[in-house]
């Protein structure tokens, strides 16, 4: 039951993968009398009753805060349906937002810590609000409890469209590789190889899909799940490697130093609505080994979880090592990841080896990382926005195939698949510019794998009104349209310098956009009908017996 238990959080999408990869690997100790793969799939049946009983006993309270979603099971291929005699009377036909599907519905309420509150299961085809179990009891009340407010940047027949154009360009057109490990390792799988030109096959841009993890759980370094990136659960970070510094003291643009990494880490640790951090500042300073210097300050200022950079690959392994020491080895970290990497191949048609390198190596550690290949209009890619989509999106396909065939279930997430735009008068790339990054949001939604964009950043020079309208806008919008990891906060001058004043300011933005998203909770008891039939006419409520509902 336990092995069971620990598949959910273990980052796997198939529990054949994590049998086989982790626990005859790396639980032999915890689990001596370990048996084959085979052998145990066939002895689950008998840990049924005893998890329906642990899984009463872990249900949360209800906080006035609920969400209500459902995740289909698929019982047979859509092709199989009507040969299926198993489950004839019981499934039927169903449709998310990847297709139709034929089985039944898993139904859960959760509040705003991720705790259950309720569970169904009901054939495929029964709506979330239709669900018994989230029914009140009040027979002539048809309300429920809603989830927060969101937008949609495209349809699902307009993701679709990007994602069959992504598929034909790797297909047909395919991409440029600069490391021989990942070319052979492509080629292995079933792709067309001409030297470093490599077209990838649909089929297997579809497996990468289906057994890449649709959430990443993040911890603290005390081991604490702190971070849930999956769904349309937003959470706020600073940047990485802003050249210059808004000095706080003079009010003037200069370079930054490692003294401004340390400040700038100990300010979004104290940020209480800063989720994630990053090193802000690339230090002047202190050019060699920068990234292992920045990894320094991090670990030793917060505990909060980590979103890093590393600019060469020699690097890698020593920030990687770090982590894995604070955590007391690479399999604590490995379960209980504390770090995502980020990194930047050079575009979408051509993967560097740095990149490549980087991408295997965080794969094979288990370690999860953000790929993101930028494209730009005119420039890297066509000038139509939607034929930018197409490009960038198919780049960040080739980062998750990669990873998948390194490692399977690796926990990959995808950056915004949206083409850059350059300012044809000042040669800069403008941050808050009002190409909407909503559109490349919607394919990570449409895919049902965390998504890392922007927010809390100005075009700015200065902090004056433009930079809070930027950065309010910035990140009510990355909010609204479901953003995992908003990173980016405090960023101005199109990302060239950073300002920490910003950053706190930000923070009660930050806290403003939570709780307006945190949605309405309508049931019988915020109704409060019967409080309102004893007191409406006296027009007192003061006396009443009846409290509104934590936050």
């Amino acid at each position: 039951m336990t092995i069971v238990i620990h598949f959910h959080q273990s980052g796997y999408r198939t529990f054949k993968a994590y049998y086989q990869s982790y626990v005859l690997v790396h639980l032999r100790g915890e689990f001596p009398t370990l048996v084959s793969y085979s052998r145990f799939v066939r002895l689950m049946s008998r840990a049924v009753i005893p998890l329906i009983f642990y899984l009463r006993t872990r249900r949360g309270q209800c906080t006035g805060i609920s969400f209500v979603d459902s995740t289909p099971i698929q019982v047979c291929h859509n092709r199989r349906i009507q040969r299926n005699k198993v489950f004839v009377g019981l499934a039927a036909r169903g449709k998310t937002s990847m297709g139709w599907f034929y089985g039944f519905k898993l139904h859960l309420v959760v509040n705003e810590h991720g705790e259950i509150l309720a569970f169904q299961l009901t054939p495929g085809n029964v709506d979330d609000r239709a669900a018994r179990s989230f029914r009140m009891n009040h027979p002539q009340t048809n309300v429920g409890a809603y989830t927060a407010p969101f937008y949609r940047g495209l349809t699902d027949e307009q993701c679709r469209l990007i994602h069959c154009a992504s598929l034909e360009i790797l297909e047909r057109t395919g991409v440029l590789l600069y490391y021989q490990p990942a070319i052979d390792l492509l080629k292995k799988a079933g792709c067309f190889v001409e030297e470093n030109r490599v077209r990838i096959p649909a089929h297997l841009v579809k497996w990468a899909l289906r057994t890449a993890p649709s959430r990443i759980m993040m911890y603290d370094r005390s081991g604490k799940p702190v971070m849930p990136l999956g769904d349309r659960i937003s959470t706020f970070g600073t940047g990485s490697d802003c050249l210059n510094i808004l000095d706080r003291g003079t009010g003037e643009r200069r370079k930054a130093l490692h003294q401004d990494v340390v400040d700038g880490i100990r300010v979004a640790d104290a940020m209480s609505h800063i989720d994630f951090i990053m090193s802000m500042f690339l230090p002047n300073d202190m050019p060699v080994a920068a990234e292992v210097r920045q990894m320094e300050v991090m670990l030793l200022y917060s505990a909060k979880p980590i979103c890093f950079v590393t600019y060469e690959w020699q690097g890698t392994p020593e920030a990687i090592k770090m982590l894995e020491v604070t955590m007391e080895g690479a399999d604590q970290l490995r379960a209980m990841p504390t770090a995502i990497l980020y990194i930047n191949p050079t575009s979408g048609f051509r993967h560097n080896k740095d990149a490549l390198r980087k991408l295997m190596y965080a794969a094979e550690k288990h370690l999860p990382c953000v790929y993101w290949p930028e494209v730009g209009r005119g420039l890297t890619c066509p000038i139509t926005f939607a034929g930018g989509m197409a490009c960038s999106n198919a780049g960040h396909l080739v980062g998750l195939v990669i990873a998948q065939l390194v490692n399977e279930g690796a926990p990959v997430a995808l950056c915004t698949a949206v083409p850059f735009s350059l300012d044809m008068n000042t040669m800069v790339v403008p941050y808050v510019d009002p190409d909407c990054k909503s559109y490349g949001l919607e394919m990570s939604h449409y895919y049902n794998l965390p998504a890392f964009n922007w927010g809390g950043m100005s075009d700015s020079k200065l902090l004056d009104e433009q930079a809070i309208m930027e950065a309010t806008l910035s990140l009510f919008a990355a909010t609204l349209n479901g953003g995992n990891l908003i990173h980016d906060v405090g960023y101005m001058e199109s990302g060239l310098t950073g300002s920490l004043e910003l950053v706190v300011i930000c923070d009660e933005i930050i806290s403003w956009l939570k709780a307006s998203m945190k949605g309405l909770e309508i049931n019988e008891e915020t109704l409060a009908l019967d409080v309102i039939h004893e007191r409406a006419l006296s027009g007192d409520f003061l006396r009443a017996r009846h409290g509104a509902p934590r936050a």
